[in-house]
């Protein structure tokens, strides 16, 4: 029994591995499938993005006291996060339809 659940530890990592080009390929599947865009998250989605903005904004500014380059690397980074995002936005594929709003995100 020892050397059944021996085999079995030791073989888990081998079946992980083996099957890693499986999930992959069904992990690409999954994310370049078309979704129905639901506007309830979108709103979510940017509200909590502009309070977490805003609070690292906030909290960066009192710090440049004691780093001096916290303001203007954070203020970078916010900026360069804005950046990606809406080249993401951009490369996506929208489809309106009467009733619904459609993405397929850049593959």
């Amino acid at each position: 029994m020892p050397l059944l659940l021996l085999a079995l530890v030791l073989l888990t990592p081998l079946l992980a591995l083996l099957l890693m080009p499986v999930t992959i390929v069904q992990r690409y599947r999954a994310g370049t499938s078309r979704r129905r865009v639901r506007r309830w998250v979108i709103v979510l989605n940017v509200s909590v993005a502009a309070l977490s903005s805003a609070m690292l904004v906030l909290f960066a500014t009192p710090m440049s006291l004691w780093v001096p380059l916290a303001l203007p690397g954070a203020l970078a980074g916010l900026g360069g996060g804005v950046v990606l995002g809406l080249v993401g936005l951009a490369t996506s594929r929208w489809e309106a339809t009467p009733r619904d709003l459609h993405v397929s995100p850049n593959r």
